[in-house]
């Protein structure tokens, strides 16, 4: 790959040859550096820091070429300095724990204040997630530099989610949003009608808030028809879920196995999605859009692995790769890696296939479910054999009925 040194440096392009690296790379380049570094320690197990230089406005001596050989100095052949934006450099130290970066930055301050204001200066470890914190070097009034002093604060929670991060069009999620809203006022009948059989069915509200993990790791409140009983415990289905990451086994829903939480009109909601529709609030608010990787709860996302964790890198959908290619057919590691070939392949003819797509599935998904319940001894058995869990969660629910039948005689 070409490293692009910027016109007003090239006259210290010499210098940086000297030290084994042949320029800088440009905003766009460095990026895509910094995603494939993340690609390596997700495979490898690996992690590396990145020094994030912010130049101060007021430099003196202390230019950005005076930085750039301060840097080309000191830094390893296998480390990358690259443009973060027009006045932040970034540099790629491989294979380097937050303490190895902190020794680095010991070594460039010294030399670097020689110039004069020395740069606000963090590093964020990749993944943030193996105990390293990361460090940061504040100089704000870009005085001389006299003692150091480093806040054990900064770290990768927002730096790496921010820089990788898809971010959607502005003028193609406003769009969504108006459409949406349009829709929501066409589909206000069909609200009150769902609303009414939730509250004759069963006594509560008529809505289920529940937190779940967006883009970037922010939370959002994500809205759906209730379809349990009130107050229904959560930990069978954290449970579950669990059991789905650790095992490479079709992703059945727990309402095949005769979940008792559900009352009868919810299971008609669930097999039919309508219990999703409330998400086009969401989709106004800003928080998801038609299409993009389901969002998860956290309790969900703390159990990911690093690699699960890039499906966050985009908003997250309503309907997705994921529910038109298999869905409850596939196992957990297939849906993450659908939700991140959706986020790398992502185009408008690749959505508009999805959208099409998504109605025909849904039916299809509504139909195999009446028939699960109409023959339920029969599939039941063959849809659970291959689950250990879910025949778990099926005797137990059986185990159950009969104590109480049991009580009532």
């Amino acid at each position: 790959m070409k490293k692009l040194f910027p016109k007003k440096h090239r006259h210290f392009r010499n210098h940086l040859d000297a030290s084994g690296q042949q320029g800088v790379f440009d905003e766009k380049t460095f990026l895509f550096v910094l995603k494939r570094e993340c690609v390596r320690a997700d495979r490898a197990g690996r992690r590396f820091s990145v020094l994030e230089l912010r130049l101060p406005e007021s430099r003196g001596k202390c230019s950005e070429e005076w930085i750039l050989n301060v840097l080309a100095k000191r830094i390893r052949i296998t480390d990358i300095i690259g443009w973060l934006d027009c006045s932040t450099l970034g540099v790629l130290l491989t294979d380097t724990s937050g303490e190895g970066s902190f020794e680095f930055l010991n070594r460039i301050i010294p030399p670097i204040s020689d110039g004069g204001s020395v740069p606000d200066i963090q590093i964020h470890t990749y993944p943030n997630d193996m105990g390293d914190r990361g460090f940061s070097f504040n100089n704000p009034d870009g005085d001389e530099f006299g003692e150091t002093h480093f806040d054990q604060s900064g770290n990768a929670d927002l730096f790496f989610p921010d820089r990788l991060s898809v971010a959607s069009p502005l003028v193609g999620q406003l769009s969504e949003m108006l459409i949406v809203g349009a829709a929501l006022l066409f589909l206000s009948p069909l609200f009150l009608l769902i609303s009414l059989t939730i509250k004759v069915s069963s006594p509560g509200p008529i809505f289920f808030r529940q937190e779940r993990v967006g883009r970037r790791g922010r939370t959002f409140y994500c809205y759906k028809f209730r379809t349990m009983h009130r107050h229904s415990e959560t930990e069978k289905h954290e449970e579950y879920f669990s059991y789905l990451m650790k095992t490479a086994v079709p992703m059945l829903k727990l309402d095949n196995s005769g979940d008792s939480r559900i009352f009868p009109a919810g299971h008609l909601l669930r097999a039919s999605s309508l219990d999703e529709l409330p998400q086009l609030i969401n989709i106004v608010k800003g928080e998801m859009r038609l299409i993009g990787p389901r969002p998860c709860t956290p309790h969900e996302y703390e159990q990911y692995r690093t690699w699960h964790r890039h499906r966050t890198d985009a908003l997250p959908g309503l309907t997705g790769l994921w529910q038109v290619s298999g869905k409850n057919k596939t196992t957990f590691d297939e849906m993450i890696r659908l939700d991140l070939r959706y986020i790398k392949e992502k185009s408008v003819l690749l959505d508009l296939w999805i959208i099409l797509k998504t109605m025909p599935v849904v039916v299809v998904q509504f139909l195999e479910d009446r028939e699960l319940k109409k023959n339920s001894e029969e599939l039941q058995a063959n849809a659970l054999r291959n689950s250990p869990f879910l025949n778990a969660v099926s005797s137990s629910s059986l185990i159950e009925k009969s104590k109480k039948a049991q009580k009532k005689e």
